[in-house]
C-alpha cells in the first residue's frame, strides 16, 4: 500500500485523477473535506485525516478504548459522513495525549476508512509518522537552510536539498548519542541549536585541525567503534545548552468585536491631514 503524505498543498490535478487505487492518503485537518474524502473512497483508496471542526460527521455508538500508543490512550468510534443521498462509513480514532500539542490540544481525532484489520493503534502511529516527516522537512528548511532562495537548475536544486538531508540524518545520530549518554529523549534536543553550534565552530576547527587529522583519527573506526566514541564524547556535552525551549499553549487573539464597530482610520487620510498641518 502506497502512502501519500501531504499537509501544505493540495494535489495540482483533479483530485479523482490523482488518487490511485490502493493508495493511503494521510493529511492534516485542512484536507479533511467531504468532497475530497469521497473522491478517495470512490477510487478504492484509503485515507487518514485529522478531523476538521467544520466536517459534519455523525457519530455512531459509543466510544471505546482500544489501547495505548506512544503518545497517549487510543479510543475508537464508528462514524458516518453524508453527502446528499450518499453516505460514507468511517472510523473515528481519538488519541488522548500525554502532553498537549503546540496549540494546546489534549486530544487528536482522526477520520479513516481503513478496514478493521488495521488497528486503531496502527492508524495513530501512521499519522504520527506523517507528522514526524513534516517536522523533519521544516527543520531541514529552517535550521539547515535546505531551500535554495534563488532560481537553480533542477539537478542543482536537488543536490542542494540532498546535502542538508544528509546533514539532518547525521544530526539525528548526534542527538541519539547525546540522549543516550544523558538518559534523555532525543526529541527534546533542538536541531536548530545543534546546527548553530556546528556552524559557529566549524571554520575555526578546520583551521586548527586539518581534514587529514579527522581522517586519521576516525576514518579507520568500525560502526561499533564509532558509536562507542560518540557516546564517550557525548558525555561532555551540556544537555541544557541544546534542549528545546518549552513554550506554553498559544493565547487566543483578543476579541475586538464586529468589524463594523471598530474605529479604523485610513492611513491615507492620516497622511493627508499631516500635509494639511492638522495633525
Amino acid at each position: 500500500m502506497l502512502a501519500r503524505l501531504f499537509s501544505r498543498s493540495a494535489p495540482k490535478t483533479g483530485r479523482a485523477e490523482t488518487v490511485k487505487q490502493g493508495e493511503l492518503w494521510i493529511g492534516d485537518r485542512n484536507f479533511c473535506v467531504t468532497s475530497f474524502l469521497y473522491d478517495i473512497a470512490q477510487q478504492k483508496a484509503h485515507f487518514i485525516m485529522r478531523l476538521h471542526g467544520n466536517l459534519s460527521v455523525e457519530r455512531i455508538g459509543r466510544q471505546r478504548r482500544v489501547g495505548t500508543s506512544s503518545t497517549g490512550a487510543v479510543y475508537e468510534q464508528a462514524g458516518r459522513i453524508r453527502r446528499g443521498d450518499e453516505e460514507l462509513h468511517v472510523r473515528l480514532v481519538t488519541v488522548k495525549l500525554k502532553r498537549p500539542t503546540r496549540d494546546g490540544d489534549m486530544e487528536i481525532v482522526l477520520v479513516t476508512n481503513l478496514p478493521k484489520k488495521v488497528s486503531a493503534r496502527r492508524i495513530a502511529e501512521l499519522y504520527r509518522g506523517r507528522w514526524t516527516i513534516e517536522t523533519a522537512l521544516q527543520q531541514i528548511a529552517e535550521a539547515l537552510r535546505g531551500e535554495i532562495k534563488t532560481l537553480a537548475y533542477p539537478k542543482a536544486a536537488l543536490f542542494g536539498f540532498s546535502i542538508p538531508l544528509v546533514a539532518y540524518n547525521l544530526l539525528n545520530v548526534v542527538k541519539a548519542a547525546i540522549a543516550t549518554a544523558h538518559e534523555g529523549d532525543p526529541s527534546d534536543l533542538s536541531t536548530y541549536y545543534l546546527a548553530d553550534e556546528i556552524r559557529a565552530t566549524y571554520r575555526g576547527m578546520m583551521i586548527v585541525l586539518k581534514p587529514e587529522f579527522w581522517r586519521g583519527r576516525y576514518g579507520h573506526l568500525s560502526p561499533a567503534e564509532m558509536a562507542a566514541e560518540l557516546l564517550r564524547l557525548a558525555e561532555f556535552v551540556k544537555w541544557s545548552h541544546f534542549r528545546k525551549r518549552q513554550s506554553g499553549p498559544k493565547k487566543p487573539p483578543p476579541d475586538l468585536g464586529p468589524k463594523t464597530n471598530r474605529n479604523h482610520v485610513s492611513t491615507q487620510r492620516v497622511l493627508e491631514a499631516c500635509y494639511d498641518g492638522s495633525c
